[in-house]
């Protein structure tokens, strides 16, 4: 499997179909980009009818995305030859221009507009203090009696703890590149999802697996931030989009 070029397929800026057709290709293609998996087995892994799945085949061809070789596969079955070429400089046309927008969206730090404001303390006024040999200042004392207040943290208490913190180093270790791909992937779901009124149940688990990767290496602020970015959901969708956000990630 050439794991580049699976990666670089979720940069295209192809119909969600396609796209997850031309992925699903990738996934079994080798460096070269020849594959050889069944129409069969394709409907498995999209979620799609066979009849749709060779819709997007013919769409792929006919854009030039790929080469089909009818029957030259092993026991007869279609041989594709993906265009790793196009794929590749298509996929780092869009991650340049995503490179650009976050490029144009960055604060100068020597802009007096945005400079933070100086906080640095005052000169200091010893007028009133202290010698520090003053016999009359016997210093700060210590509670005589033990605080009914003070609350002795349990072992499951500190487990918990140790959990989230375990969670913060997980979200700070993960590369970026990894979430922008799962980032990807759940757009690609969540706009398959609103273009097909056929979506069925194992679609939607499909959905909610992508949906579940992305809660454990992406935060919560950042996925309903990216959410606002897919102007393919209507107000009721975008709803349910946070609901179901929210509700993954109270089961992470």
């Amino acid at each position: 499997m050439a794991i580049q070029l699976v990666h670089d397929v979720l940069y295209l800026t192809l119909k969600p179909g396609r796209k997850l057709t031309l992925a699903v290709l990738a996934e079994d293609a080798d460096e070269n980009g020849i594959c050889w998996p069944s129409q069969a087995l394709l409907s498995v892994r999209t979620s799609m009818s066979a009849r749709k799945v060779r819709d997007h085949l013919r769409g792929l061809e006919s854009e030039e995305w790929l080469i089909t070789h009818v029957r030259q596969g092993p026991r007869f079955v279609n041989r594709y030859l993906l265009n790793v070429q196009q794929i590749k400089s298509n996929a780092e046309a869009t991650k340049n221009r995503i490179k650009k927008d976050k490029n144009d969206r960055w604060v100068d730090g020597e802009d007096l507009n945005f400079a933070t404001p100086d906080l640095s303390d005052p000169a200091a006024d010893f007028e009133n203090t202290l010698s520090d040999e003053s016999d009359n200042n016997p210093g700060p004392t210590g509670p005589t009696e033990t605080s009914t207040n003070l609350h002795i943290k349990t072992k499951r208490e500190r487990s918990v703890e140790l959990s989230e913190v375990a969670k913060l180093q997980k979200l700070v270790t993960v590369s970026e590149e990894a979430k922008q791909s799962a980032m990807e992937r759940l757009r690609l779901w969540a706009e398959f999802e609103s273009s097909d009124e056929a979506f069925n149940s194992h679609q939607e688990t499909s959905l909610q697996t992508a949906l579940t990767d992305a809660c454990s290496i992406i935060s919560q602020t950042d996925l309903i931030l990216e959410l606002g970015t897919w102007d393919f959901l209507n107000e009721t969708r975008r709803t349910t989009w946070i609901s179901r956000i929210s509700e993954s990630y109270q089961q992470c």
